[in-house]
């Protein structure tokens, strides 16, 4: 997997975490002592977070750190995952697994599909889990 296919995985992991587990921005750059704007930045993916800030957030949100990176272990927390978009946690790792490896245009498809529906569920649920 190259640089950038990497720091894609990132962003868009880090996006849906920040979707998913209603988690502000602000509270990830007060953790790392960076900018708000910095971790804009790393969700854009205008930048890339150094080793130890990787290490750090995967620590914020309670995942290995690989899994920003090339997709071990599939979906993070399958079964809060599948209550949250009401499907099945064997749908859930399906997905993931799938994301994982497929072609990039597949993956991103699936990424933006989940991304979608958790999206939809929190705006109907109001944000409350």
């Amino acid at each position: 997997m190259t640089m950038n296919q990497n720091n894609d995985y990132f962003r868009r992991r880090l996006s849906s975490l920040f979707l998913l587990t209603g988690c502000l921005r602000v509270d990830l750059a007060r953790h790392l002592r960076v900018p708000v704007q910095k971790v804009r930045d790393w969700e854009s993916g205008e930048d890339i977070p150094n080793v130890y800030q990787f290490r750090e957030i995967a620590g914020f949100f309670g995942l290995p750190y690989d899994w920003f990176l090339d997709g071990v272990d599939a979906t993070p927390n399958a079964a809060e995952l599948a209550e949250l978009l009401g499907l099945s946690e064997s749908t859930v790792e399906t997905l993931g697994k799938l994301s994982d490896a497929a072609p990039p245009d597949v993956m991103d498809a699936v990424d933006d599909a989940i991304f979608a529906l958790a999206f939809a569920v929190q705006s109907v649920c109001g944000g409350k889990r």
